[in-house]
């Protein structure tokens, strides 16, 4: 294949292979920009050529004005495309990333003031098609690039809307209002054309509305999702652990259960931080299935993992403390195809009662982890003064 067409493809690859635009960077942004440019100026095209051929329509057109603007978007069309070339091969060159953006929003911004200017300065198209524009470029670019374009763009817009009621200039060159007549909507090509240039454009806007709500929804979910998780095991983070806790300060029968993988750090040493990490995915994935539906499961910290037991007395914090330990005794870790190992957990258990605030439960379980592991490890102990 040509170089410069496997470049090409590999640009349009890394381009669509996020479809969340809003995950796109700014020169990304800016060739959506002139893409959607050029679909704009696609349909004027075919606007033209409608009108072109079709001679019942002339009389309302002025047909050398017409002429003049298709040569103008041929050449927009062209610079379009080049723009959009320049933008493939610079679309990781970071030093582009705060240029390109007022860059893109001028040019598009300017080009579309000609043809609001051809077609009626304060026509609906314009009205319209302005408000969508500033809509889609507020959801692509931070508002100080887009203020940027509203001060040109008004600035440029107000001299030839004062300029158009001093006479001085031909309002709507395009169009040939005597034979169009008054009011403008009594005549059919007027207000098709209105339409025309109005709904395209507005349903876009509308569709690309709707994806990056959902885009927002879906990282709104992803967020809170980081921020009540634990990224490498799916159980509860050390946050919202803490959240859960505080909720409990004056509820009674609550068991807290602090588990620590033995030995963990010689897992990580010999084995490497890969084996190390799937050895915590089967832990949390085993104490899951080991626990009932009510109780609450979390990674507190490297290794250790906290257990929420709710209305639970001694007994059954015990029993379900010992199933755990059982079964983390009971997996074999695989590390090569005939090779497995095994990790175990010590485990301190405490309550939380009327008289005893959740801060103060936390460090008793912690306490009587260490004593589980001072005794042994791969043990349970209740902290003194907590079991009942």
């Amino acid at each position: 294949m040509n170089p410069f067409l496997k470049l090409m493809d590999q640009r349009i690859d890394q381009l669509f292979s996020d479809h969340r635009i809003l995950n796109w960077n700014p020169i990304k942004k800016s060739i959506f920009v002139f893409a959607f440019f050029i679909f704009i100026k696609i349909l004027w095209i075919l606007w033209k050529g409608v009108i072109y051929f079709t001679p019942e329509y002339h009389p309302f057109i002025h047909l050398p004005a017409m002429l003049y603007q298709l040569r103008i978007e041929l050449i927009e069309i062209g610079v379009a495309f080049a723009l959009i070339i320049l933008g493939f091969f610079c679309i990781d060159q970071r030093k582009f990333y705060h240029i390109a953006p007022y860059f893109t929003v001028q040019i598009f911004g300017l080009a579309q003031l000609y043809d609001a200017y051809m077609s009626g300065i304060f026509s609906a198209s314009t009205i319209v098609n302005a408000a969508c524009y500033l809509f889609v470029g507020l959801i692509l670019f931070n508002s100080r690039i887009i203020f940027s374009v509203i001060v040109s763009v008004s600035i440029v817009s107000g001299i030839i809307g004062h300029l158009t009621l001093q006479n001085q200039l031909v309002y709507a060159p395009l169009f040939n209002f005597e034979n169009i007549g008054q009011p403008y909507y009594r005549n059919s090509l007027w207000l098709g054309t209105m339409g025309y240039f109005c709904f395209p454009v507005l349903f876009i806007s509308l569709y690309l509305l709707n994806m990056i709500i959902k885009q927002w929804r879906e990282r709104e979910m992803y967020i809170a999702h980081l921020v009540q998780f634990d990224s490498l095991t799916g159980v509860y983070n050390r946050r919202k652990l803490t959240e859960l806790l505080l909720q409990m300060d004056d509820v009674q029968h609550h068991a807290i259960i602090m588990l620590d993988l033995d030995n963990f750090k010689q897992v990580n040493d010999r084995y490497g931080h890969l084996i190390g990490d799937q050895v915590l995915i089967t832990v949390a994935n085993t104490i899951q299935e080991n626990i009932r539906g009510t109780d609450i499961l979390g990674r507190y910290g490297g290794e250790e993992f906290l257990m929420i037991l709710k209305n639970t007395d001694e007994k059954t914090a015990r029993m379900i403390a010992q199933r755990c330990i059982r079964a983390l005794s009971e997996i074999d870790h695989r590390l090569a195809k005939n090779t497995t190992f095994k990790v175990t957990g010590s485990m301190g258990i405490a309550f939380i009662r009327n008289d005893t605030k959740v801060t103060e439960a936390l460090n008793a379980a912690d306490i009587a982890l260490y004593q589980a592991k001072a005794q042994g490890r791969n043990r349970i102990c209740f902290a003194e003064n907590f079991a009942e």
